[in-house]
């Protein structure tokens, strides 16, 4: 299904004919809509000083609902998840291809129930079981289980709840950066979190794993420019995302694109997919397996982390919390 498509209403009138067993079969397969593991999330980040709502509606998004009663939490770092705009662009993040399924019927929320069986709410926005599911669990329920999942809620524009489902362990978070802005500078951070979407473990009493909405990948989207300036934003934002939580960041280089007579593709790459599309693990020691797209490309993104490093002391360059990926289109989709 094309990526701009996949909000799409379709239809089968046989279907409440179907035996309950196969119903319940079709249920299933609708809850695992991808081929593999994780799967990529997009939002927007607004940071501490934000007045979120007007935020949001200025980049074209809507806000997650952490606060009490399905409110938005002042004075706290959040996310927020685009709008499919008038331009072309359409939000392929893996959470649209199931977030339907919480509200369509009883019968597809207990699918996504079976998916995830260990679901920690993060919202808790009063309404009706139709539109707001029981909350067997709440935020830190299931701290350090591997299968755990995390979900939150917001209020589209047409006034309507929709919940989104996110694995903390398998997926990433990937924050994109709206039209004519630049990445939020997460060196406010330390002014307040309190959702939280991080947790600190950069010093020997924060080691431990403690409640966090975004789990351990976190992707942003590479900046060619960067390699003759690293705003200060950046610095910042790696400080806190790589030094301090201890995240995997990875960078998305849109200009990847895999050589097609290569024979003997790895088959132990990390992949996570989104509706549409498959962003693959680059290596550094397997860049012949790979070509720039475009007449004049520019250096690699590895040639970025060294002067990034001089930047950046404690990013760590030999470590396995940083990574690059490769965005294709998925031919299955």
């Amino acid at each position: 299904m094309p990526a701009n498509n996949i909000h799409r209403t379709r239809g089968f009138s046989l279907f409440t004919q179907l035996p309950v067993e196969i119903q319940d079969q079709i249920w299933d397969i609708a809850a695992r809509p991808f081929a593999g593991n994780g799967q990529l999330h997009t939002f927007f980040a607004a940071d501490h000083y934000c007045k979120q709502d007007i935020e949001a509606l200025r980049v074209g998004s809507d806000s997650l609902r952490f606060g009490p009663g399905g409110t938005v939490k002042e004075r706290s770092f959040n996310l927020l998840v685009p709008w499919d705009d008038t331009d072309g662009h359409s939000n392929t993040s893996a959470y649209n291809a199931i977030r339907g399924l919480w509200t369509a019927c009883r019968a597809s929320r207990k699918a996504l129930e079976r998916q995830n069986p260990k679901n920690e709410w993060w919202s808790d926005i009063p309404g009706p079981e139709s539109e707001c599911p029981p909350r067997n669990a709440g935020p830190g329920e299931y701290l350090n289980h591997a299968d755990a999942s995390h979900t939150a809620s917001y209020i589209d524009r047409g006034g309507k709840v929709q919940h989104i489902t996110i694995s903390p362990d398998k997926d990433i978070v990937h924050i994109a950066v709206p039209p004519g802005r630049d990445l939020v500078d997460w060196f406010y951070h330390y002014a307040g979190d309190h959702v939280p979407l991080l947790d600190e473990r950069h010093e020997a009493r924060n080691a431990e794993a403690r409640p966090s909405f975004v789990g351990m990948n976190v992707a942003l989207d590479f900046e060619p420019k960067w390699l003759s300036w690293a705003p200060a934003y950046l610095t910042d934002t790696l400080a806190v995302l790589h030094d301090n939580a201890k995240r995997k960041v990875w960078f998305i280089d849109r200009r990847l694109r895999r050589r097609q007579l290569v024979s003997g593709w790895p088959g132990d790459l990390q992949t996570f997919h989104s509706c549409g599309y498959v962003f693959t693990e680059v290596r550094e020691s397997q860049q012949h397996l790979w070509e720039m797209e475009g007449e004049s490309p520019g250096p690699s993104v590895f040639e970025f982390f060294v002067p990034m490093a001089r930047e950046q002391e404690r990013l760590e360059l030999e470590s396995t919390r940083l990574g690059i990926l490769a965005c294709e289109p998925d031919p299955r989709w």
